[in-house]
C-alpha cells in the first residue's frame, strides 16, 4: 500500500504529466526513506535486483520511478549550477577585458 500511495501522490503532484521541479523536489524527499528501504532488498521473487520479471510488482515500479526521477533533478542541480558558473566566467571575463581596455588607455 505505501507504494501505491506514493505513486498516487505523484501522479496528484503531476499536472498533465507534467511536474514543477519544487513538486518533484518535494517528492524525493518525502520518499527517500523508503527508497533506501527498498534499495536494500536485494532480491525480487527469487531474483537478484533490479528486476526484470514478467509480472512486476509496485515495489519494482516504485524503485524505477524513484530512481529515473531521482537522475533528472540531479541532473536539473548540476545545470543550475553549470548556469552559475558560466555567468561567473562570462562576468569575469568581461572584467578582465574592461581592465585591459583601461590599461591601455593609460
Amino acid at each position: 500500500m505505501k507504494y501505491q500511495n506514493s505513486i498516487e501522490e505523484l501522479n496528484n503532484l503531476s499536472d498533465e504529466h507534467k511536474i514543477q521541479i519544487h513538486k518533484l523536489e518535494y517528492w524525493l524527499k518525502k520518499y527517500q526513506s523508503l527508497f533506501q528501504e527498498t534499495h536494500r532488498i536485494k532480491t525480487c521473487h527469487d531474483r537478484t535486483l533490479p528486476c526484470y520479471c514478467k509480472s512486476r510488482h509496485l515495489d519494482c515500479f516504485f524503485k524505477d520511478i524513484y530512481s529515473g526521477l531521482d537522475q533528472i533533478f540531479n541532473a536539473y542541480l548540476i545545470n543550475l549550477t553549470l548556469e552559475k558558473e558560466v555567468k561567473k566566467y562570462h562576468s569575469l571575463k568581461d572584467n578582465l577585458f574592461q581592465s585591459k581596455k583601461v590599461a591601455k588607455k593609460k
